[in-house]
């Protein structure tokens, strides 16, 4: 049974996976945003996941972790 990767508005699906890795990784230890932003701005030095620090990633990220608040 193949497992639905969310997207996360990356380039590509092992992008999108590092992405849902990092999410859960970050809910698991109930990271900060800013530990969390630190985290992605070191990942986007890898040019396979530049994008990580888009706004469109960033926003999917933070909607996963509650950091907009309705």
């Amino acid at each position: 049974m193949k497992t639905e990767i969310a997207s996360f508005e990356m380039f590509t699906s092992a992008g999108d996976r590092m992405v849902g890795d990092l999410v859960e990784f970050a809910k698991t230890h109930n990271l900060s945003a800013t530990v969390v932003l630190s985290m992605m701005d070191a990942i986007s030095k890898d040019e396979c996941f530049g994008e990580i620090t888009d706004t469109a990633v960033r926003e999917c990220i933070g909607e996963e972790l509650g950091w907009y608040k309705v």
